[in-house]
């Protein structure tokens, strides 16, 4: 017993103060091309001065190493975070969430140059969409489900560098060239295309406070101030779309966070005045933007071209 104590007294203090050392994507590009020049493990050890053990068990995911150098060299050369995770762990899956991030990162930069509001459960679900389309797209199997949760959005942000501001005020102005250049666009665009204002159409998305409250209220002479309320934030998000003549207003699209809230217990709320969907949010995401389009902008739209003798070919701006 004493002998077995001892070794691992040995062992410990032999560990003790010992680092992991974290090796650099130009170290492992450097490996892998003096094994493709056909160097053995004890020679590749001598050139650099690295651990045999490290080297064998590179050699051993060789494959998914370059795999994920060559994902490193095309989209991530200038986020040494994202470096690191690539080439400290080579899974297939790590692989896509890196690729999920890269997109998702576009997709916010496009919508801030846009001006648009974007919030936490937005970008969780885009980020989904956006991994189911390239595990689709590269028919990939039997892989575990990305959730997007909260935890993967904390941790992509800190990635790169993404934080949440809030508004500094109203924007001032628009941009004044591009919004003097469209309506001799669009007129281009509706003329070539043979389109008549009954074919063209444009929509637009608001909130609204349903349970919003007033700012402030009248007290009596004698009262210093209002006592404070809880303001009530519920709110849900609709979608107006109509064409260019007005002949056709299309049903508004409700968007809620339940499915069917209690005071609609006994309704049908396919028989509503206006499409209700639901999600966690109770706003607007790409999957149910794709949803309404295919669902209920294209059948209404064919049927209005039908009611007023026109081809169904409509612009959709």
């Amino acid at each position: 017993m004493k002998k077995k104590e001892e070794v691992v007294k040995k062992k410990r203090e032999y560990c003790k103060g010992q680092t992991l050392k974290m090796y650099t994507t130009e170290d492992k590009t450097k490996i892998m091309k003096m094994m493709d020049d056909g160097l053995k493990i004890y020679e590749i050890h001598c050139l650099t001065g690295f651990p045999q053990s490290t080297i064998r068990t590179m050699k051993g995911k060789k494959e998914d190493i370059k795999k994920s150098l060559s994902l490193v060299k095309k989209y991530f050369a200038a986020n040494p975070s994202s470096q690191r995770r690539l080439t400290c762990t080579y899974s297939e899956s790590n692989r896509l969430i890196a690729m999920t991030e890269y997109y998702v990162e576009k997709w916010l930069s496009r919508w801030a140059k846009e001006g648009a509001s974007v919030n936490g459960p937005q970008v969780r679900e885009q980020a989904r969409v956006f991994y189911s389309t390239i595990v689709a797209k590269k028919k990939i199997k039997h892989l575990p489900e990305f959730n997007a949760s909260v935890g993967w959005l904390a941790r992509f942000k800190k990635r790169c560098g993404v934080k949440y501001a809030k508004y500094q005020g109203e924007l001032a102005s628009t941009d004044s060239e591009a919004s003097a250049e469209f309506p001799s666009i669009a007129k281009q665009i509706t003329a070539d295309g043979g389109y008549c204002p009954d074919q063209i159409y444009n929509c637009d998305e608001t909130g609204l406070y349903w349970k919003r409250s007033p700012k402030g209220t009248f007290i009596a002479q004698s009262e210093k101030q209002a006592p404070g309320v809880k303001m009530a934030k519920d709110r849900f998000s609709v979608l107006l779309t109509c064409n260019a003549s007005g002949s056709h207003r299309m049903k508004p699209l409700v968007i809620y966070k339940f499915k069917k809230p209690h005071a609609y217990k006994d309704c049908d709320m396919k028989k509503l005045n206006v499409y209700w969907e639901s999600n966690k949010s109770g706003y607007m995401q790409a999957s149910l933007s794709v949803e309404w389009f295919d669902n209920y902008f294209v059948p209404d739209a064919y049927r209005k071209c039908k009611e007023l003798n026109l081809d169904f070919k409509v612009v959709f701006k």
